[in-house]
Parts: structure tokens; sequence; C-alpha cells
């Protein structure tokens, strides 16, 4: 069985381009439409530094740009191609799940959010 080279890698997650961040309060699936934040929506700029050693990290602060409209528990995230419309990419769980309070905005710090091919 052949392995992906690590330059090989490193340029496919480059050529994914800029990615948002779109939250869950489940695991959102392959299609990355399952278990949506009720009370953040829209999507956030991931801001993905270039990849090296296999992974794209967020170079910056990921934070939405409005509070939450409803108390819930954030599980996911899913990474997509466009602000709106667009395609999956990515999805996974948080280290750990963050309750967010009404009028609370949703951070991930910068490093937090990290992209990798195995």
């Amino acid at each position: 069985m052949a392995t992906l080279t690590d330059n090989a890698a490193n340029a496919a997650l480059d050529a994914m381009g800029a990615l948002h961040v779109q939250l869950h309060v489940g695991d959102p699936t392959n299609a990355g439409t399952a278990a949506p934040s009720t009370g953040l929506t829209g999507r956030t700029a991931a801001g993905l530094g270039a990849a090296a050693a296999r992974a794209r990290t967020n170079t910056a602060d990921v934070t939405t740009a409005a509070g939450a409209t409803a108390a819930e528990t954030i599980t996911h995230v899913s990474l997509w191609t466009a602000a709106t419309g667009g395609s999956c990419s990515w999805r996974g769980p948080l280290t750990a799940p963050k309750a967010v309070a009404v009028g609370e905005k949703f951070r991930l710090v910068a490093g937090a959010l990290v992209v990798t091919i195995t």
C-alpha cells in the first residue's frame, strides 16, 4: 500500500484554501449538516496558517461575530469551503464540550484548531 508523502499532505491541506468554522451541538456527520448550533449560527473564518508536518492550525483566535441567542453546549465543529453554501471538508469534536450562555461569544484560541492528514 502506498503512503502519502509529507510534502503531498501539506500541499493537499494548503490547496483547501480558506476554511470557515461552523459550530455544532453533536456530531455533524460527513455532510456537516447534523446538529448545528441554533444559538450561534453562521460560519467564522478559521484563519488557518500554511501546512507543516501534515497539519494546519489557526494562527489567531477564532471568535463568533455575535453572542449566542440561546444557551447550549458546543461539542463539535465542521469546516466549510465558504462562509455560506460551499461544502463541508472536515469535522471533529472539541477536546472538551463548551457551554455557551446567552449573549456569550464562542472562541477557539490560536493553535486550538488543528486540521491534519494522517
